[in-house]
């Protein structure tokens, strides 16, 4: 879930009244509101006698950026007929016709400045449309009213992960018989229903089948069968891994490169192999006790694209290098996601350690409640 804090600047400078009658407006009931979204303009009359500057058109809300400010300027709002004491203005956060909340029987005189604050929490993929504000001003026994969008933006999952404040912000779906993985996020309702990210894998004869796991522990290298090892390597359950095409030593460019090309088939001996960018998307925001659930499936489900990748060059020089992982020394330079986000997050290195790393109480706790065994593969 998300903070949005929207906080609305209402400056309101009043004057004599001005020459003519506005166009009646329908009272906004209390719960529901079901008028168009208006287009501001600076000549348009949407309901609040003499608007003349309404800025910006719509409100920006991130967990990066949470405030934002809107101001309203009135000119030739007259206060003859006021209720005494002052109009009344009353701000709404509304979403799919539903008041999220009200702020209201806030009494305004002529030249006066009110600041409101609004708040609520929204899903970070939820499918509700887009929240916006109406902000109503009380006039001759009716309110006249102007409507604002909210603008969500859009900032990355992996920003989400680490502010959200959600322990397990993502759930993990492997289908082994298609060789894909599948993040899924939470949906308003708080289930795991939103897909955020698919995978490209290998899975093999020991890989399960069916059956709801928790991530238990990651390695940056992990030692694996034959002397094999594996990068961004995180413990499922038993000897099953996920991790990333086996290399011959732990050394970045000495990968076991034709195995590379085999991903998207059952070749390992248990282990979920993935990409390099893949296996550590899931070690950097999937933290330990992210629930994983193995499944067989006929078709992938609806919406889910078989996810393709790029072959390596078996003869290029480079072919020791997995071609995507991020590492400023890989000689293929991957185009590598934009991280200008990181700089917007609060104590980036101890929240990305605590995604990454399990501390030993919680190591202990598992360790009790698991069948414990130092996890080995391919």
């Amino acid at each position: 879930m998300k903070r949005i804090l929207i906080t609305v600047l209402a400056v309101l400078l009043f004057f004599t009244a001005c020459n003519g009658t506005p166009k009646p407006t329908e009272h906004i009931e209390e719960t529901h509101y079901t008028g168009e979204l208006i287009q501001v303009t600076e000549a348009h009359d949407v309901g609040l006698r003499g608007v003349s500057v309404l800025g910006p058109e719509s409100l920006t809300a991130s967990a990066a950026e949470p405030s934002v400010t809107f101001s309203v300027t009135f000119v030739g709002v007259s206060p003859v007929g006021a209720p005494e004491g002052g109009r009344v203005c009353t701000v709404k956060l509304i979403q799919d016709g539903e008041v999220l909340q009200t702020i209201d029987d806030y009494r305004l005189t002529e030249g006066s400045t009110a600041e409101f604050t609004v708040s609520y929490e929204f899903a970070r993929y939820a499918t509700l449309e887009t929240p916006h504000l109406v902000v109503e001003l009380d006039y001759e026994d009716e309110y006249r009213y102007t409507v604002i969008p909210v603008t969500l933006a859009d900032y990355p999952d992996e920003y989400y992960a680490l502010t959200s404040g959600d322990p397990f912000p993502y759930a993990m779906t492997i289908i082994t018989n298609k060789n894909v993985a599948i993040i899924y996020g939470k949906d308003e309702a708080g289930e795991y229903t939103c897909p955020v990210k698919t995978f490209i894998c290998s899975t093999g004869i020991s890989t399960p089948t069916g059956g709801t796991y928790k991530l238990l522990q990651k390695y940056d290298w992990k030692l694996l069968l034959h002397d094999l090892w594996g990068q961004y390597a995180t413990w499922v359950t038993g000897s099953i891994l996920i991790h990333s095409v086996p290399y011959l030593s732990n050394e970045k460019d000495n990968l076991w490169s034709w195995q590379y090309n085999r991903l998207g088939g059952s070749v390992s001996a248990g282990c979920i192999r993935m990409r390099v960018c893949d296996c550590k998307w899931i070690y950097d925001y999937c933290p330990c006790g992210t629930p994983v659930t193995f499944t067989v499936l006929r078709e992938l489900p609806e919406g889910i694209t078989y996810p393709s990748y790029d072959e390596l060059d078996l003869d290029s020089p480079y072919a020791g290098w997995d071609p995507t992982d991020p590492d400023p020394e890989n000689p293929w330079k991957p185009v590598l996601p934009d991280d200008s986000w990181i700089a917007e997050v609060p104590n980036y290195e101890a929240l990305h350690e605590a995604f990454t790393q399990m501390t030993s109480s919680e190591y202990e706790r598992f360790a009790r409640t698991s069948e414990l065994f130092v996890p080995s593969e391919e």
